[in-house]
């Protein structure tokens, strides 16, 4: 069995009062494979299920972190993708939980770089006592907050001279 997160399954971050990591894995529906199924031949699976065109799916391994959060780890490698499922499976501990990014080029460019970080934003209302997840942003690890205020503040639907904390 295999589950593929989406950023769409991020949308239920504080809806229900009590999800606050990037996604519920209880929550997301998993998909039956064959063994022997390789991860490219899963990603055509994926393009059916979902509409996503092969060429414009990257998977990510998921990381498992000391508080029992998860968070996207790296991409698979193309190594990675020639392997059956079960094989990633039991790299992972005999499950396979990955997140599907969508990328909205036919060509998908060589990522990542040592100073390139994915970052995923989360929006905490204090007047509603709320998160929400907002989305994410591709940025130089070098990069201060102040780099990206402009685009963040865009992303969680402020005005540009609005001011966020």
């Amino acid at each position: 069995m295999g589950v593929v997160a989406r950023k769409e399954d991020f949308k239920r971050i504080g809806k229900d009062g009590h999800c606050f990591d990037l996604v519920d894995f209880s929550v997301i529906q998993g998909f039956n494979v064959p063994a022997d199924m390789t991860i490219s031949s899963f990603k055509e699976k994926l393009t059916e299920e979902f509409g996503t065109p092969v060429q414009c799916q990257r998977l990510w391994w998921w990381a498992r972190r000391q508080n029992n959060t998860y968070r996207v780890d790296r991409p698979l490698t193309t190594e990675e993708e020639k392997l059956s499922v079960t094989t990633l499976q039991r790299c992972n501990g005999d499950h396979l939980e990955l997140f599907l990014e969508v990328v909205h080029t036919l060509s998908l460019p060589k990522w990542p770089k040592r100073d390139d970080a994915l970052v995923f934003l989360k929006l905490f209302d204090p007047e509603k006592s709320q998160l929400r997840y907002v989305d994410s942003l591709y940025v130089k690890v070098s990069w201060t907050p102040s780099d990206v205020l402009h685009k963040l503040r865009s992303l969680a639907g402020f005005r540009g001279s609005e001011s966020i904390e």
